[in-house]
């Protein structure tokens, strides 16, 4: 943009980023059984971030939940800002049927993400336990 190449940060993704793109790079993705391990390896907790993403839904994104729960997942993103309040409750459900933490991010990203505010606002004790984890 300060060089006059794009006008926005979008035109960037769109000329060279997106896929097809001259400077598009596939994403490298790891084993999750790998990734559970490393994460636990590191001190870290193991949790599925926008479950939403993965366009599965009901008995599908259960079983992938209980998958990961046999690799060692620690917890669930509950509370994100695009999830409706049809699937808090569907990952408050898993959450508490595999013995997952509760996890909660607005994914705010700043000026490239304009319609995300910063924070969330989720009651104490929806989170208790990851807190409690974490602290």
């Amino acid at each position: 943009m300060r060089k006059g190449y794009v006008d926005t940060y979008q035109d960037a993704f769109d000329k060279y980023l997106k896929k097809g793109a001259p400077l598009y790079l596939n994403k490298k993705r790891l084993d999750p059984a790998l990734s559970i391990d490393l994460i636990h390896w590191a001190g870290g907790i193991a949790v599925m971030a926008h479950p939403y993403q993965t366009k599965l839904e009901g008995e599908e994104l259960e079983a992938l939940v209980k998958k990961l729960v046999s690799y060692g997942l620690d917890g669930i993103e509950v509370y994100y800002s695009k999830h409706t309040p049809e699937m808090v409750t569907h990952y408050q459900h898993l959450s508490e049927k595999y013995n997952l933490l509760r996890t909660a991010g607005s994914d705010f990203h700043g000026s490239n993400k304009p319609d995300i505010e910063l924070g969330m606002d989720i009651r104490d004790q929806t989170i208790i336990k990851t807190l409690e984890k974490i602290t």
